[in-house]
């Protein structure tokens, strides 16, 4: 995966280990490969979105997806990490529900070196008309240069 070297370090190694932990929990299951990223400017997104049949199965996923991101963002790094656990929550797209937020975390990493803001979700969302409907998405947004460290 080439297209990750650009990346920090940290970047690098959460990428690498969601890639693989995926391949290995979820071989036959639908989601989407290779991993979305995206670079325009001094911005980059990196995103998954994971389905899995039965959904019960769903929880299982969500939780070991949970462990290897902190894993690898509460290791010791020049920065600061702030973190979140989100209990219910909405997505409004344009105006409209569009979908429900069963379970969420989210952490906010500012490296010091290079001077970058780097924003991880991790989210069980459902459509909101039905409960059957589940998936995982894992979005990534870094911002290089952020303006955060101006002062």
């Amino acid at each position: 995966m080439n297209e990750i070297t650009y990346l920090p370090i940290v970047l690098q190694e959460l990428v690498q280990a969601l890639e693989n932990h995926l391949d290995q929990l979820t071989p036959n299951r639908k989601r989407t490969l290779p991993v979305k990223i995206k670079k325009q400017n001094q911005n980059t997104i990196i995103t998954w979105n994971i389905y899995s049949e039965p959904q019960k199965e769903i929880t299982g996923i969500f939780s070991d997806l949970q462990k290897i991101i902190s894993q690898i963002l509460e290791q010791p790094l020049d920065g600061e990490l702030i973190y979140f656990e989100i209990k219910k929550g909405q997505i409004i797209d344009a105006g409209i529900n569009a979908f429900s937020i069963k379970q969420g975390f989210s952490w906010d990493l500012y490296l010091y070196q290079p001077e970058t803001f780097v924003y991880v979700r991790l989210l069980h969302e459902t459509n909101l008309d039905s409960c059957i409907d589940a998936w995982i998405s894992i979005d990534i947004d870094l911002i290089e240069n952020s303006a955060w460290f101006l002062d």
